[in-house]
């Protein structure tokens, strides 16, 4: 959640940087107009602003849903090898850095 209020923090800074340029350019054409002598037009006046901007954040957070389900023809067997697999699941997560805190497991 703090990282997309960083993402739109700064996406409204670049916004308002580029409205403020937009702002401040033609204020300073016309101060500078009204100081100076006035020259003869030589073609169109016309303002270019560009900008560009981007953000890159590492992921905060992630949701995965799986479940593991085992037949067998004795309760007993399913239960002990649906056991070995969630096992062999959480040692996998484990390499990958994701901390036992992180799981929740329900039955």
């Amino acid at each position: 959640m703090k990282s997309t209020s960083k993402l739109t923090r700064h996406a409204s800074l670049c916004g308002l940087v580029i409205i403020l340029t937009m702002a401040i350019i033609p204020v300073q054409q016309l101060h500078a107009a009204g100081t100076s002598e006035k020259s003869p037009s030589t073609g169109p006046r016309s303002i270019s602003v560009g900008g560009s901007g981007a953000v890159s954040l590492p992921p905060d957070a992630a949701a995965v849903r799986l479940s593991v389900e085992t037949e067998h023809q004795t309760a007993q067997t399913a239960v002990q090898q649906n056991a070995s697999r969630m096992k062999a699941i959480m040692m996998a997560l484990s390499t990958l850095g994701i901390q036992e805190s992180a799981i929740v497991t329900t039955d």
